[in-house]
């Protein structure tokens, strides 16, 4: 088996695909031909850990102002900037803002629990821009005669 498995590395053979064929002469061992002691030696190889390419200041301020509006714009940099996940962001409410200690609670994060993520100054004025552009954008709304809600008699 250590000669076959030789011979898979020189095959240049992925560590994905060659887990795949050890799994496969496993199971022939273990449940076909009934050798549990076989099957005990044989062992998959870990894949390696890979970190994520990393994106030099001006490609992320690029990135970031290529977003069309404001509020995406907020968004993107809040996830970036405070390390949120997408799932966090989708659960993050304006409640969840502590402008004073200036942190983020996040609720329910990864591995269902909270946390706290600290809040850069520049963020929370880029979310506050945002804020107030919505209320501006709501109160336009209302002045331009456009109900908030469909009448009850249509």
């Amino acid at each position: 088996m250590r000669l076959f498995q030789l011979h898979l590395v020189e095959s240049a053979a992925s560590i994905g695909n060659r887990n795949r064929i050890v799994t496969g002469v496993r199971f022939l061992f273990r449940v076909t031909l009934r050798r549990h002691d076989l099957a005990a030696e044989i062992w998959h190889m870990k894949e390696p850990q890979k970190l994520p390419p990393v994106l030099r200041p001006e490609e992320v301020k690029r990135l970031l102002y290529m977003a069309t509006s404001l509020k995406a714009r907020a968004m993107l940099t809040l996830a970036y900037g405070c390390g949120l996940r997408a799932s966090e962001m989708v659960r993050l409410r304006a409640r969840d803002i502590d402008s004073e200690q200036m942190i983020i609670r996040v609720v329910q994060a990864k591995g269902r629990k909270d946390q706290n993520v600290m809040l850069p100054a520049e963020i929370l004025d880029l979310l506050r821009q945002s804020v107030e552009e919505a209320a501006d954008q709501a109160r336009r709304w209302r002045c331009a005669g456009t109900p908030l809600a469909v009448s009850r008699s249509h």
